[in-house]
Formats: C-alpha cells, sequence, structure tokens
C-alpha cells in the first residue's frame, strides 16, 4: 500500500490469509504489521533487517507510532542502536555488597590470613 497510514485506512484494512506489512509514506521506516490473527501491530525499521516492535495498533495509534518511530530514528541517528538501549543494564554493586561478596572470597583464598579478614563494615 503506498499511502500515508491513517487510523480510518488502517481500520478498513481486511485480515489477511499470510502476514502483510504495510509502510508509511510519511515517515520512511514505520512498518505496519498485519497478521492473519487479525493482530495489527507497529514496528520502526531502521536497518536492513533490524526493526523495533513499538506496540499494537489497538492500543498505539498512528500518530503516537510515528512519534514512537522519530525517536527510535533519533536514537540511530545518534549511534545508539535501539536494540542494545532496550536490554536491561547489569546492576553496580554498593560497596557493601562488594566486600561481603567478591572481596571477602578473594581474600579468603589469597591472603594468608584470608579467613580473619573482615569487611569492617
Amino acid at each position: 500500500m503506498l499511502a500515508a497510514l491513517t487510523q480510518t485506512s488502517i481500520d478498513k484494512l481486511p485480515i489477511p490469509k499470510t502476514k502483510v506489512e504495510h509502510r508509511d509514506t510519511r515517515l520512511k521506516g514505520l512498518v505496519l504489521r498485519i497478521m492473519p490473527s487479525g493482530t495489527k501491530s507497529w514496528y520502526c525499521e531502521f536497518a536492513r533487517g533490524k526493526r523495533v516492535w513499538l506496540g499494537r495498533a489497538d492500543v498505539l495509534g498512528v500518530s503516537e507510532a510515528r512519534e514512537s518511530a522519530r525517536a527510535v530514528l533519533a536514537d540511530v541517528y545518534r549511534g545508539i542502536d535501539p536494540i542494545e538501549a532496550r536490554k536491561p543494564k547489569a546492576a553496580m554493586p554498593t560497596y557493601r555488597e562488594f566486600l561481603e561478596g567478591d572481596y571477602l572470597a578473594w581474600a579468603s583464598r589469597a591472603k594468608r590470613h584470608g579467613a580473619r579478614t573482615s569487611t569492617g563494615c
């Protein structure tokens, strides 16, 4: 479909027998995927074979999907990989957690008096 996606045009789209993708002409990279089950989802395609799921079309309107896709594309332009940015980050341990965990285990093995070493906290 080579037309700007609007909410009325999306509502009128028929349910296909196989997966179908419609691309928005107003914003390059915004894709609407329609599954045979009737589920409509928004995706932002930012590189060949790389895309990010934005949300379901029954919850996320066209304008919200465009804004989300613009934010993803802006991050890509800044050099931020949106797939990596969505992965959870490892938590940084506190100083006490480090002393009672990694340091105490190391001191017990490496130091002569490791068994008597206390964290002092």
